[in-house]
């Protein structure tokens, strides 16, 4: 088995860009941090960046996407081991608030534009908010935060700042 076999690939969007807080989380609620092999700046085409979710935990509104022709959402691929993925899937609330789905979708590395298979979660209709629901200042900087690590290019930053409901 080579090492592509053995690995998943997520693409993550929101507070996940901000490895340090996704990984204090996974070491808090007993799944190991060391999963996160590598995180590449990516494009996820045909989508976009809504904030239709309020979290509970959050306190407030958090990320989501959705399926929209012709529109992108910056983040990152984060590859990691199979044992990790349950920790992102308890950390999304997967099934029941966010899903990951059936399929993968596929995601784009943006400096090579490599093409990778991921999972990418989108909140289930029945948690979705019927307006805008805006995020606490914490989130968004880590959101803001985890943009920058990434290495996004700042036109994101700004992108995400206009989009976020008032």
């Amino acid at each position: 088995m080579n090492r592509e076999d053995a690995t998943e690939w997520v693409f993550a969007y929101g507070s996940n860009l901000h490895i340090p807080d996704l990984r204090g989380w996974l070491r808090h609620y007993g799944y190991s941090d060391q999963g996160i092999i590598q995180v590449i700046p990516a494009r996820l085409g045909d989508y976009e960046l809504v904030w239709n979710y309020y979290s509970p935990v959050r306190k407030g509104g958090a990320a989501n996407v959705r399926p929209a022709k012709g529109s992108h959402v910056l983040g990152a691929l984060l590859e990691i081991t199979p044992d990790t993925l349950p920790g992102i899937d308890k950390k999304e609330g997967h099934p029941t608030r966010y899903c990951r789905g059936e399929n993968r979708v596929c995601v784009n590395t943006i400096g090579d534009k490599k093409s990778y298979s991921a999972w990418v979660y989108e909140v289930k209709p029945a948690y979705q908010t019927p307006e805008p629901t805006a995020p606490t200042q914490t989130y968004l900087d880590i959101m803001l935060d985890g943009i920058q690590q990434i290495g996004l290019e700042a036109s994101w930053s700004k992108e995400v700042k206009r989009g976020v409901p008032k």
